[in-house]
């Protein structure tokens, strides 16, 4: 209200932006519509091309929370073409990044290898502007995209280049995302207990996080992986939580 009575629209923009960001790491998704939006109006107002970018990222990451992935590429690629626009490479990969994993999630995998394309080609040109984490998550969206193909051949050597990254081993989501892609490795080499063992540790990140989509995907993994094994009780203990999980992202809709 202050910055609002000062006329200190940028301020109530990020404040705004703030707000909704919050909510949305909070899974409170139908909070944050009267504040998305006056987020929108002020932006339509007196936004410049990065204030639409950053509100066009927002929604994008609004949606990406409620599995409406349709919307979540719309968004996510009005926000690039303001970022290539703009020349800002931060936060082109980091948009790069995001739509990789959509379009993987709506298994458009062709859209997602052009995604790692043009991240492979910035990287060429500075590897440095790449975070660790943004480094880690490009390496490991382009081994999502190979087991999708069925060419795990390398998933070994590129493994081992994400887990030398230095900072690697404090990234905790990336340690998810890595053993969820060892589990679909084994499982694709038809060693189920291998598989298990990956995903359980996957599991154990997401037990507290419930991310979507992984928290989903590796339900999904375990319960096959376990029939596979004939684990009936660990079946019915993980395709319980799968029904709890959906029928919360169905109370969000």
């Amino acid at each position: 209200k202050q910055f609002e009575l000062q006329g200190n629209h940028d301020n109530v923009m990020d404040c705004l932006c703030g707000i909704c960001q919050n909510l949305g790491n909070l899974g409170l998704v139908k909070e944050i519509e009267p504040y998305l939006s006056t987020y929108k109006v002020y932006c339509e107002k007196y936004g410049d091309d990065l204030a639409k970018l950053k509100l066009n990222s927002l929604i994008g990451y609004i949606s990406n929370s409620i599995e409406d992935y349709e919307t979540t590429v719309d968004y996510y690629e009005a926000a690039l073409a303001i970022a290539l626009k703009l020349e800002d490479i931060p936060r082109t990969i980091y948009l790069l990044i995001n739509l990789q994993s959509v379009y993987l999630d709506l298994q458009q995998i062709d859209q997602a290898l052009k995604c790692s394309d043009q991240l492979k080609q910035i990287s060429k040109e500075d590897r440095n502007a790449f975070s660790t984490l943004s480094y880690c998550a490009y390496l490991l969206n382009y081994m999502t995209i190979l087991i999708e193909q069925n060419q795990i051949e390398d998933i070994p050597s590129l493994m081992a280049e994400v887990e030398q990254v230095q900072g690697y081993e404090k990234l905790k989501r990336e340690q998810m995302y890595s053993a969820y892609i060892k589990g679909r490795y084994y499982e694709l080499k038809n060693i189920p207990t291998k598989a298990i063992k990956q995903f359980e540790k996957s599991y154990t990140y997401l037990e507290v996080t419930k991310e979507a989509p992984y928290y989903k995907l590796v339900l999904k993994h375990l319960i096959e992986n376990n029939k596979k094994l004939c684990n009936f009780e660990k079946v019915s203990f993980y395709a319980d939580l799968l029904i709890a999980y959906l029928e919360n992202i169905e109370r969000m809709m």
